[in-house]
């Protein structure tokens, strides 16, 4: 199966016929009318614009485990220090030429300059309140290493059966070529292997992928060092403010309430001097969440023994409460970047002011 590449560095174009070669050679299997793009160091997959049925399929053997290599450090380079000690022959070659390819498209350089956890190291003010904010970003913000770093952003968390342990980091041949986007095709991993149909959402001839989870712009921006426009979902930050009762009010605590997914329905727990809320979303497509929630919140607070009236206020000055919080905490870092003399970040400052459009745009709250 011939393989179409659209490139503008020969070098690169040379290492991913290797890549798709041996994969081919492996039992890999695509859409015969694939074609890979390199252009300024950017990699995408494309179709002809309308294509249906599936995209890509890599068998489980193809896939390279990291979880436990050790990388040479370096700002602009990647450089293999000790392979992971689980990897074939076969995997060994795959992260050679996938090495190659990174080095060669200059993926690391560009992913430190513009990545947003350098601008938090480099500002304790601003990190400080993020890590307040979002406290399970600690160990991502705190990773010395930009190889790992950086291969944390295109790495697989394998979740399932063997070939590999829970939590093993994979890397996973020309699927890595995917970008995302919020309609993007999500991926179907068995212990076979992985694959991923037709998703062509921008009406364009590239397929795009869904990263998978909830993740919203400033997440998105934190994980993967880039700004994403099609998400449009907001996640709420941590916060602590006081109810109309003056009882202290906790949003995001997943860890109390156990760990709920963003997409679904908020849990909420009422104790005499306090609530504890597992977490908030604001969808820009589905503003009537925000007074979904609110139901819900009523509901709870019914059960918890308040009455229908004190219930119903007080649910609908938490909801706009906890919008007011976002809000301010974000203008908070905006005006800390803003008035930064160095080091300032396109990506986090455009990710933050498309966390404030989101979530005004639900709350009608300014």
């Amino acid at each position: 199966m011939v393989i179409s590449i659209h490139s503008d560095n020969p070098e690169a174009t040379k290492i991913v016929r290797q890549l798709c070669t041996l994969c081919l050679q492996h039992g890999a299997e695509w859409h015969p009318e694939l074609q890979i793009n390199i252009c300024n160091g950017e990699m995408s997959l494309s179709l002809p614009k309308h294509s249906l049925g599936e995209l890509i399929r890599i068998p489980t053997h193809l896939f390279i485990p990291i979880s436990e290599a050790q990388w040479i450090p370096s700002p602009d380079t990647l450089i293999l220090g000790q392979a992971d000690g689980r990897t074939s022959p076969l995997q060994r070659e795959l992260i050679r030429l996938q090495i190659n390819l990174y080095n060669a498209t200059n993926k690391l350089a560009c992913w430190s300059n513009r990545n947003p956890l350098s601008t938090l190291v480099s500002q304790p003010a601003l990190c400080t309140q993020l890590l307040h904010l979002k406290p399970s970003y600690k160990s991502l913000i705190s990773s010395a290493n930009a190889a790992e770093g950086f291969l944390r952003t295109r790495g697989l968390h394998w979740v399932g059966p063997p070939p590999f342990e829970n939590g093993t980091t994979v890397l996973l041949p020309i699927v890595d070529f995917l970008n995302h986007h919020q309609g993007g095709a999500g991926f179907t991993i068995s212990d076979h292997g992985v694959s991923a149909t037709v998703a062509q959402p921008t009406n364009t001839t590239e397929c795009f992928a869904h990263y998978g989870g909830s993740r919203d712009t400033l997440e998105l921006a934190l994980n993967y060092g880039y700004f994403d426009m099609s998400t449009e979902i907001a996640n709420s930050l941590y916060i602590e403010l006081r109810g109309r009762d003056s009882a202290k009010v906790i949003v995001g605590d997943n860890c109390r309430l156990g760990a709920t997914h963003s997409e679904r329905a908020p849990l909420l727990k009422a104790a005499k001097n306090s609530i504890w809320i597992s977490h908030f979303q604001w969808q820009h497509h589905r503003p009537q969440m925000e007074m979904i929630a609110r139901l819900l919140f009523e509901a709870s607070l019914k059960r918890a023994g308040r009455g229908r009236e004190e219930s119903h206020l007080y649910s609908k000055g938490l909801v706009r409460s906890i919008a007011i919080a976002n809000i301010r905490e974000y203008r908070s870092m905006l005006e800390i970047l803003e008035n930064s003399s160095s080091n300032r970040c396109e990506v986090l400052e455009l990710a933050i002011k498309r966390q404030v459009e989101i979530i005004s745009s639900c709350s009608h709250t300014y």
